[in-house]
């Protein structure tokens, strides 16, 4: 019997594992002169790995539960020597037992072990292993690295341990996602939320802690890692915890530069072409938060913004171009209703502007028509229009007869006869923008003294085909608009405005659409004396007979200066010197008689 308890009887793996613990407890080196001979064992009788690891987590075990803290180190040094000597198709017999190394380590209450565990760990995931071993769970350790990532100052002993602590848990989630970056059957389930609600807050804290800049890189490249693991189809998973922490945390309001330079360190990791899933999820997380209150729906604004403009910019929209001016538009359409939101309209308006500068001309007619479309009112509301006008200012289309389909055009120019004197010069604007695709608008002159040939003036041209189209709508229009023009003197923009329009049009449409210019002045001209000669009766023009109503004096003064102003400019356009003197003699006699009937007054 005494026999069968002899060391000579123990397996060899047994007796070399064993001849590794010092003497003393506390010492936590393995007996270096042994080491290589456990080492030789492994490599020549790879079949023996999974006892011997079994065997070190016995010992590990039996130290720890004995509070031998120098054996359990040396425990664990063992098995990473063997780790790190084995080759990739016989490291699955060894990595459950050094799993369960870990697991103990990682239980315990002492933070020197918990920390050893984890930067253990992290050299583990950087192996290579042959097959996938589909029955290993890593539940256990994302639970506890995420822990140790987020364990409080308060709980340990001093700053170094705590930090200490954290970038061990950091790490030990960075080597969680990178070995199962590489063991693929396993990401099935690591995407689940209960694991995500537990890695993406753990970055984000420690992201926060801007007072160590070490929890920061570290967080900061565990979160990018993660992103890329990811990819397309599990980026979602990221973004919703993401969200969720910002929410929680009120970060749109407290920290809303942090929450967009979180969002854009995924957007730099990802490639070009699946990028518009992040601006999906943020689509849908401001259409979330529509009860929220003003200062949470612009902060997550904001960072939608900031997240388009960089995708946008390098064209990697996709799909997603329509519905992010769909969500915008719903939501500036829904705060017109409350005054409260002021400051959302203007953000929102501000959102559509900075996306589209970033987007190709070609997808500004269909967010005009979005635009347009959105509201049931009879008449577009202001806040849309500005938006329009957003639009509009980016929009440099190439000639003026195919900028716009014929439906968005009728649309677009029935907003100048506006009652608003806001929306009036709004959309006078917008048509500045359409018109003058030559650069005239800042050259032309306030006044009716100036030869073409100074001007720097350029003519266009249009089709007669878009002439015949639109001369109709577009005079009818203009026939209105004149006619309920703002001519108060606190808003002089939007006579000049008025002024800048007209000299547009002629310049553009140059000598094809002199005649229908020449009619609609002299409809213009009615308006203006109509009154003062109570003639009453219908003004005959290129858009049909027009009913002339009674206007203010002051009303029909500016337009007698924008019909003389305009008519100097048609003058100078055409090649008749019969109207060329006829414009120039009525200008002199008004610069002589009633100065205040001309442009520069």
């Amino acid at each position: 019997m005494a026999c069968c308890s002899c060391p000579c009887r123990k397996p060899r793996h047994v007796r070399l594992v064993d001849g590794l613990f010092p003497e003393d407890p506390n010492d936590s080196n393995p007996v270096s002169s042994d080491l290589d001979k456990l080492l030789y064992f492994a490599r020549s009788s790879p079949e023996h790995l999974d006892r011997t690891g079994e065997h070190l987590a016995l010992r590990l075990r039996r130290s720890l539960n004995r509070n031998r803290l120098g054996h359990v180190q040396v425990a664990l040094k063992i098995s990473e020597k063997l780790v790190e000597e084995c080759a990739p198709q016989q490291l699955q017999l060894l990595a459950d037992s050094y799993l369960d190394i870990i697991h103990l380590m990682l239980e315990s209450t002492h933070t020197i072990l918990q920390v050893s565990a984890a930067n253990s760990f992290v050299l583990f995931s950087k192996r290579d292993e042959q097959g996938t071993p589909y029955h290993r769970q890593y539940d256990f350790l994302i639970h506890r690295f995420a822990s140790m990532a987020l364990v409080s100052i308060t709980n340990v002993n001093g700053h170094e341990t705590y930090v200490q602590i954290r970038v061990a848990g950091l790490q030990g989630l960075r080597g969680v996602m990178r070995k199962i970056g590489k063991e693929k059957g396993l990401q099935l389930n690591v995407w689940d939320s209960a694991h995500m609600n537990k890695i993406v807050p753990a970055y984000l804290f420690n992201m926060q802690e801007r007072d160590c800049q070490e929890l920061v890189q570290c967080s900061s490249e565990g979160l990018r890692e993660l992103a890329v693991c990811a990819g397309l189809p599990h980026i979602g998973d990221v973004m919703g915890p993401m969200l969720k922490h910002f929410d929680l945390n009120q970060l749109w309001v407290k920290e809303k530069r942090f929450a967009q330079n979180a969002v854009s360190s995924l957007i730099d990791t990802m490639q070009k072409q699946d990028r518009y899933k992040l601006v999906q999820s943020l689509v849908g997380h401001l259409d979330a938060n529509s009860a929220s209150p003003s200062a949470v729906k612009t902060g997550v604004l904001d960072c939608l913004t900031d997240c388009c403009v960089m995708v946008a910019s390098e064209g990697a929209m996709g799909p997603s171009v329509l519905d992010v001016f769909r969500c915008l538009v719903n939501h500036l359409t829904v705060s017109i209703e409350n005054p409260q939101e002021a400051k959302l309209q203007q953000s929102l308006t501000k959102a559509v502007g900075d996306i589209s500068k970033v987007l190709p001309d070609y997808h500004k007619p269909d967010i005009m028509n979005l635009i347009n479309s959105s509201s049931t009112h009879q008449s577009l509301p202001a806040p849309l229009v500005k938006c329009l006008k957003v639009v509009a200012d980016t929009y440099n289309p190439s000639a003026l007869d195919t900028a716009l389909p014929l439906p968005l055009f009728i649309s677009l120019i029935r907003l100048l006869p506006s009652t608003d004197p806001t929306v009036q010069l709004d959309a006078a604007l917008i048509w500045h923008q359409l018109i003058d695709r030559h650069g005239n608008k800042p050259k032309i002159p306030l006044n009716s003294t100036y030869e073409l040939s100074e001007t720097g003036l350029v003519l266009g041209k249009v089709s007669e085909r878009f002439l015949n189209q639109t001369s109709s709508h577009l005079y009818t229009s203009l026939y209105k608009y004149t006619e309920v023009l703002s001519v108060a003197r606190d808003r002089p923009a939007n006579v000049l405005a008025c002024y800048q329009l007209l000299c547009l049009l002629v310049l553009e449409f140059s000598t094809p659409g002199l005649r229908d210019m020449l009619g609609h002045l002299c409809r213009m001209q009615d308006q203006a004396v109509g009154d003062a000669n109570a003639s009453g009766g219908n003004s005959q023009g290129a858009a049909g007979p027009v009913a002339v109503v009674s206007l203010p004096l002051e009303h029909r003064q500016v337009l007698h200066a924008l019909v003389a102003g305009v008519l100097h400019l048609i003058a100078q356009v055409s090649s008749s010197q019969l109207l060329r003197e006829h414009v120039s003699k009525v200008i002199s006699e008004r610069r002589q008689t009633q100065p205040s009937l001309l442009p520069e007054s």
